[in-house]
């Protein structure tokens, strides 16, 4: 029994030796696409489809390495009454190694050129598998030729 014990903290402790965390800041881009809208008179909903690429600025962890690009597509959700506004976007990314994480954003603050919210990270395959993180996110809105395109800055404390 002593021995089980033993070998069981021994993986424990080697384990949380390898556990790696810090943050990471990772600048996208892309286009939003209305694809569906319903207004009550009183209030909407409706929901995009948005696409477009980003790349790793700064990390420190090894997971994900500095300048690696990735390209992602979300749908988000928004609905707004007289009193209330939210949203939530959900994205699946693939990197220039054809590994796959998601992210899940909330929207807590919009204006008409600015959407800031809390972000949420799942690594899924290669690199990112086992991988979690939060964080912040700030887009910013620029409406054009009948397409409205973005930047996000994503920052974040990930870990594995």
């Amino acid at each position: 029994m002593k021995k089980l014990l033993f070998a069981a903290l021994a993986v424990l402790s080697i384990s949380s030796v390898y556990a790696e965390s810090g943050n990471v800041q990772i600048l996208a881009g892309g286009i939003f696409s209305n694809a569906f809208s319903l207004d009550y008179g009183n209030a909407k909903s409706s929901t995009s489809q948005v696409r477009g690429g980003g790349k790793i600025l700064q990390s420190d962890v090894s997971f994900f390495p500095v300048g690696i690009m990735n390209s992602f597509e979300c749908i988000a959700a928004s609905s707004s009454d007289a009193n209330n506004q939210s949203g939530t976007t959900q994205c699946l990314s693939t990197d220039s190694d054809g590994d796959k994480f998601r992210q899940n954003y909330v929207r807590t603050e919009i204006t008409p050129k600015l959407i800031k919210g809390t972000a949420e990270f799942m690594g899924l395959t290669g690199k990112y598998s086992g991988a979690t993180g939060t964080g912040t996110y700030e887009v910013q809105v620029m409406p054009g030729n009948g397409v409205t395109y973005f930047t996000n800055l994503v920052q974040m404390k990930v870990s594995k």
